[in-house]
């Protein structure tokens, strides 16, 4: 598994429930893989990033410039 710093983290977990809610769809099996996801980052479920992804005050711009690496870019 890739080490990630603190800031990568977030980003990567921050972008993946942008893309989760892009769609505005909620079902089961997107809230799951989005649990399994924070779960390998042990990033945990973030009511404040939830909360900022939902009334649009984050950028997927500004959160992939976060990512340092190729990997975590990929991953994301």
């Amino acid at each position: 598994m890739t080490h990630f710093t603190d800031d990568e983290r977030d980003a990567v977990a921050t972008i993946c429930l942008m893309a989760a809610v892009a769609d505005g769809r909620k079902d089961e099996q997107e809230r799951e893989r989005l649990r399994s996801i924070y779960a390998s980052l042990d990033a945990g479920f973030s009511p404040s990033r939830y909360e900022r992804v939902l009334l649009g005050s984050l950028d997927v711009e500004h959160e992939a410039g976060r990512l340092a690496s190729p990997a975590t870019r990929a991953l994301a």
